[in-house]
């Protein structure tokens, strides 16, 4: 359209015809605003939500920005291109429970447990109770000798293993139930022992997540050559200072316990060996007086290695030994009348058991429990436990036994050099086979002894 177009002349005329107030600012006419905006006020209060008097001047003004831009989204719309909105349908595949071949399991209460695998590195952790298991973490590097795995609590754990070349020893912790894991390696001599390289046997305990210590046999000593060696850390395995060795102020190769301060105790054969500054000097522990003593354990402390008990045969009585200071002294609870070997466990300061299991057993083993619910002042015979294989001549013995309650306690056994477990509900008297089971695939399957496990 041109300028000054006959078009253009016809607005110009007919906007200059319109009557106009004399002061736009000053005059505004309510009576009619009110007249057109009546029925659309009403409308808009009688809805569910009701506006107030600048709540419906609001509402009107996006009212208006919305309609106006309508035309324009709709445009775009439909010149978009048309894109699905369900989500990828992506099958999932549960696995079936297949079972697990451990190397370990440790329960901590009647629902809550580790389990380490016979096979590589992986942890498991229970989902209620010993029978299924699901994979939540792993270890560090593979090993390649003996390995030692603690279990301290719900959440801290160490697993202690020894390299043969080059001489190691390897310590993986975590304090997170074992999702992830540290891990620190310290080097031990290259001639240890009567071999040029480690081949030699492993010992651990922990007092607490901090204080443990790692005893190393490399066989009997000879000139130059140290047949043990005992190491010590302070701050939960990151570090490790080598504390005795044969030959000079460590007796030799066993069992490990800690108590309080810096007490080490050592097992070796049925003689108890007692250091109370970290290895640096020891004396023999003797129980009893004028009477031949064999002591059946090493002791048992608890977290804060003040109270604890150790088993002893004095002549021909088994009798239970308590302190409370660490082992500093003993005082001895009421003897039973047999000198069969007995392993003991104790769960707190008042429940206590004794088993008389052997770790060969045969046809004419006596297994029989007896237990203590007042700390060992009166001991109960529960009788040979039943559900156990402690007659089968093809089993290869008793690996250990826990408590996690009164009534309820874990057992392993070896049966033709692998590993079984038991559960008890009523305080050892009868157990019931476990079978662990995880999710697993065919994948993560490996051979052991023909049988198809879990890694």
């Amino acid at each position: 359209m041109g300028t000054n177009s006959p078009k253009d002349n016809e607005l110009r005329q007919d906007f200059e015809n319109l009557e106009m107030p004399s002061d736009a600012n000053l005059y505004f006419d309510r009576t009619r605003w009110n007249q057109i905006t009546q029925h659309q006020r009403r409308s808009l209060l009688a809805g569910p939500h009701k506006l107030g008097r600048y709540g419906f001047l609001g509402a009107a003004a996006i009212l208006a920005a919305s309609l106006i831009g309508t035309p324009v989204a709709l445009k775009s719309l439909s010149q978009a291109p048309v894109t699905p909105t369900h989500p990828k349908s992506i099958p999932s595949r549960i696995y079936p429970w297949r079972r697990l071949g451990f190397v370990d399991m440790h329960m901590i209460s009647p629902t809550a447990g580790w389990g380490f695998a016979s096979s590589g590195t992986t942890v498991y952790r229970s989902l209620n109770g010993p029978g299924y298991w699901k994979a939540i973490g792993a270890t560090g590097l593979s090993k390649t000798g003996d390995i030692v795995i603690s279990v301290l609590n719900l959440r801290d754990a160490f697993y202690v293993s020894i390299h043969n070349f080059p001489s190691a020893v390897t310590v993986d912790r975590t304090t997170d139930g074992g999702r992830r894991w540290s891990h620190t390696t310290f080097r031990v001599p290259e001639y240890f022992g009567t071999k040029k390289l480690f081949s030699g046997a492993l010992a651990t305990a922990w007092l607490n997540p901090s204080i443990g210590a790692v005893l190393l046999d490399g066989g009997p000593p000879r000139p130059g050559i140290t047949g043990a060696r005992l190491y010590m850390s302070n701050n939960g395995g990151k570090s490790w200072a080598l504390r005795a060795q044969a030959g000079k102020t460590l007796p030799g190769y066993g069992l490990l316990s800690l108590s309080q301060g810096h007490q080490v105790w050592l097992l070796i054969g049925s003689t108890l060996w007692h250091s109370v500054n970290a290895g640096s000097n020891w004396h023999r522990e003797r129980f009893g007086q004028g009477a031949a003593v064999s002591t059946l354990g090493v002791p048992e402390f608890n977290a804060g290695g003040t109270h604890g008990a150790v088993a002893v045969r004095v002549g021909t009585k088994i009798i239970v030994y308590t302190t409370r200071n660490g082992g500093l002294s003993w005082q001895p609870t009421t003897p039973i009348a047999t000198s069969s070997p007995l392993t003991l466990f104790r769960l707190n300061q008042k429940d206590l058991w004794l088993w008389a299991v052997s770790y060969a057993p045969s046809s004419h083993s006596k297994e029989v429990i007896w237990s203590s619910i007042n700390g060992g002042q009166s001991w109960h015979n529960q009788g040979v436990p039943r559900g156990v294989p402690a007659h089968n001549t093809a089993s290869q013995g008793f690996g250990s036994y826990r408590f996690v309650s009164p009534q309820i306690g874990f057992s392993t056994w070896y049966l033709n050099g692998q590993a079984s477990y038991y559960e008890s509900q009523d305080g050892g008297k009868v157990w019931t086979p476990v079978i662990p089971k995880a999710r697993l695939s065919k994948t993560q399957l490996v051979m052991v002894n023909g049988i198809l496990m879990g890694p």
